[in-house]
């Protein structure tokens, strides 16, 4: 009877193992970007003009040194601000930021870390209105939350 406990406990603790270090699916809906990278770009100019709709919230009109992803993306500013961006479809260093939660304020000259996209542009290049920006900014605190 110990035998067979011991052969027990060692099968259970191997079944452990491998679930642990098996990988993770990504969620649906949003997408790691490729490689599974982090992109890191410069914050070049910032202004308080982003996101009219949004009444209450830290949104700017950001100028980035690199090309951004296409559509919604999340991230996060200087290090420790969590951000939904929106690229502008016309000009892909171009976007609109929205921060949330705790953290510095958004600035020119700091790092913009991209962690991955939430959706693709919108039809026709159209602006996010305040339900998608309100969608978009749901989806990233899932993304943050599952990390």
């Amino acid at each position: 009877f110990e035998l067979t406990a011991f052969m027990l406990s060692v099968l259970v603790v191997m079944l452990v193992q491998t679930y642990l270090s098996a990988p993770k699916a990504p969620k649906p809906g949003a997408e790691a970007l490729a490689g599974g990278r982090i992109r890191i770009t410069k914050l070049i100019s910032v202004e308080d003009k982003g996101a009219p709709l949004l009444q209450g919230v830290d949104a700017k009109l950001c100028e980035a040194a690199d090309a951004l992803p296409a559509g919604a993306f999340y991230g996060v500013v200087g290090g420790s601000r969590p951000v939904v961006g929106s690229t502008d479809a016309g000009r892909k260093t171009r976007c609109q930021l929205v921060a949330f939660g705790g953290g510095a304020a958004i600035a020119a000259g700091q790092p913009l870390s991209v962690l991955g996209t939430i959706r693709g542009p919108l039809a026709g290049g159209a602006i996010p209105d305040e339900t998608q920006w309100a969608k978009d900014i749901a989806s990233a605190k899932e993304q943050f939350a599952a990390a």
